[in-house]
């Protein structure tokens, strides 16, 4: 199960006691400033929670599965996430 955004929403203002209003604008500024970094190839490290990687996977050769030809596969920016100890050691716990 996982939760909506309207959900992390409300439970985040349960927590921290801001409006609806201002934690969803947070959540969505967030969200952009991540994908902002990422797409220029730096990364964002979120304390106590772990780090998104903007990662770079070489090209490659690969094979079309319904002819078996081989086809080049270009380079291509992805992201990878890095999970911190405090969160493991929160989620074992």
């Amino acid at each position: 199960m996982s939760l909506s955004k309207k959900e992390l929403v409300a439970k985040v203002v349960a927590e921290a006691g801001f409006s609806r209003k201002e934690t969803e604008s947070v959540i969505d500024a967030l969200t952009s400033v991540v994908q902002r970094e990422l797409a220029a190839g730096n990364d964002v490290p979120l304390a106590g929670l772990g780090k998104f990687l903007s990662v770079t996977r070489p090209a490659r050769m690969g094979r079309n599965p319904r002819t078996g030809e081989a086809v080049q596969i270009a380079e291509k920016l992805t992201v990878k996430f890095s999970v911190s100890k405090t969160l493991k050691d929160a989620v074992a716990a």
